[in-house]
């Protein structure tokens, strides 16, 4: 295991929106900042050779053969492979390998020199912004392990200036999360600690089963979990969807003084920007830095350096989690029960 290498890739179109100070301020200061917190953070197992990225398939037609590392385009790759919106370098990029009707593999175009790094991150600024004022997730994942090698981070223009510091600096942070494992498009690739996958994967593809084109994570990963809930006309039967990994089970059993409490709750509510299932409940969680609403002082807290632990893809720097007080030694009662309970139970003791 060695610190993961990250290597930062700026969209020139959009960058030419930028003034001097924005650009400085972006490609100087938040994005090597940003950079060097993860380097500290994570190791991971080396991939042995430069990265090179697949290229895209036309009409994202591909093909996996059995016991061959490649993912073969059916129609021929796309002139252009992206991530998010930013256009790849071709010196990024593998080969394109294709693959016709009887089988005959066709190698065209010559691969990339690659990247010396574990994840390349492309970055770009949008110029209008309505709900969020940064998203990033991952486009591509290696071909062994599954883990995350390329993501789009993408940041809106006016919340470089004017926001404060540590403010965009949290929210940056929190996407990077999105990018390199913490997401709900991430969570059926997790492995156990020797490599296994903790979601059964199909005998040819070798991918998490898909429920309406989307890949499922197992239960155990992710398991559903039935609360009786007191709200104000009585009581309800409430489902809840836990991450039940191991470190996360610790971490939130010792946060919350809870030996019973089956895993950390994901946050249920859309809120029309693929909040669900891939932030921790802000009920519970608080401030945590991977919840889904932002306040003035997000926390990087032990619970999602567990999340990242889990995943099988890296191994973590656990100290430098923050200290989280939200719920802190509450007790099931707070991990578990409404607000309303919680606080009738509270006031009667």
């Amino acid at each position: 295991m060695q610190p993961i290498r990250i290597h930062q890739h700026y969209d020139n179109e959009t960058m030419a929106t930028l003034n001097v100070l924005e650009l400085v301020f972006l490609q100087r200061i938040l994005i090597p900042n940003l950079i060097a917190s993860f380097e500290k953070l994570l190791k991971v197992r080396a991939i042995g050779t430069r990265l090179r990225l697949r290229r895209s398939c036309v009409n994202n037609k591909a093909r996996y053969i059995k016991g061959d590392k490649h993912y073969y385009c059916t129609e021929g790759c796309e002139t252009v492979t992206k991530c998010g919106v930013v256009s790849i370098p071709a010196e990024h990029l593998l080969s394109c390998y294709e693959l016709d009707r009887d089988n005959n593999v066709t190698i065209t175009e010559s691969p990339g020199a690659g990247i010396d790094a574990d994840f390349a991150l492309y970055v770009s600024v949008k110029k209008d912004c309505q709900k969020v004022f940064t998203t990033a997730f991952h486009c591509q994942q290696e071909i062994n392990l599954d883990r995350p090698v390329a993501g789009h981070l993408s940041i809106c223009k006016s919340f470089l200036t004017g926001h404060g510091y540590n403010n965009l600096f949290a929210m940056v942070q929190h996407d990077m999360m999105h990018a390199l494992g913490f997401a709900e498009s991430l969570l059926p690739f997790f492995r156990d600690h020797k490599g296994n996958p903790y979601t059964p994967r199909h005998a040819v593809t070798k991918l998490p089963p898909i429920v309406k084109n989307v890949f499922v994570a197992g239960d155990c990963v992710i398991r559903k979990v039935k609360r009786d809930w007191k709200i104000r006309n009585g009581s309800i039967s409430r489902s809840v969807r836990l991450l039940v990994t191991p470190t996360v089970v610790r971490e939130v059993r010792r946060h919350f003084n809870c030996t019973t409490l089956e895993g950390a709750e994901l946050e249920d509510q859309d809120q029309g920007i693929g909040s669900a299932n891939s932030h921790l409940e802000k009920r519970v969680f608080g401030n945590e830095l991977m919840t889904a609403m932002a306040v003035n002082k997000m926390v990087l807290s032990r619970i999602t350096l567990a999340v990242l632990e889990d995943s099988g893809w890296y191994s973590v720097n656990m100290s430098r989690g923050e200290k989280l007080t939200w719920g802190a030694d509450r007790g099931c009662e707070f991990a578990k029960k409404s607000c309303m309970e919680y606080i009738e139970l509270r006031t009667a003791a």
